[in-house]
């Protein structure tokens, strides 16, 4: 049994757990959802014709930018559970807790958001930077040496995954309004 098991927030799972396979239906989600919004934008016909920076669509960036809002907004509610839960008693077992809730509510939600972001700024001229692919691929790495071979940080995924992404809630709703037409008076 490892000893540094422990149940915070859940019953600790086994290790074998592929966090991909969780994150799959989430990732699905997030495309639907930039689908979605593609199509309602599009529907509108002075919305049709505008275009990004580099000849892209806006509706495709309003797409993005709802998709990295929602994604940011869950990891920012999932990470919030932390506050007033219990801390773990060591140092180790605030190293190696397994804690099944960071798996499903951040760790996984957190590689979706991260794949489906990455696929769109293959996609999409106007996000194809090299900061943010390098960002996303260290990111989605960092998720995975969480859980393979063992748990480890999980009581700080918490914060550092989660509740810190309430920072990027403002951000991403300004870039939202960037690409939105101006209302008409």
């Amino acid at each position: 049994a490892n000893r540094h098991r422990h149940t915070m927030l859940g019953e600790a799972t086994p290790r074998s757990t592929l966090m991909l396979s969780a994150a799959a239906p989430l990732m699905l989600w997030l495309l639907l959802l930039f689908a979605a919004t593609v199509c309602v934008v599009e529907s509108r016909p002075r919305w049709r014709s505008a275009r990004g920076a580099h000849g892209t669509r806006a509706s495709l960036l309003v797409g993005y930018q709802v998709c990295t809002v929602a994604g940011n907004l869950y990891l920012a509610v999932a990470g919030c559970a932390w506050f007033g839960a219990e801390v773990p008693a060591t140092a180790a077992d605030r190293l190696y807790s397994d804690l099944p809730y960071v798996r499903k509510h951040v760790l996984a939600p957190l590689v979706a958001h991260l794949a489906s972001d990455l696929l769109l700024y293959l996609s999409l001229p106007e996000l194809r930077q090299p900061a943010l692919i390098a960002h996303h691929l260290l990111t989605g790495a960092l998720a995975h040496l969480a859980t393979h071979p063992v748990p480890y940080t999980h009581h700080y995924i918490l914060f550092f995954a989660g509740a810190a992404e309430l920072s990027n809630l403002p951000l991403g709703w300004i870039e939202l309004c960037k690409l939105l037409p101006p209302a008409r008076t």
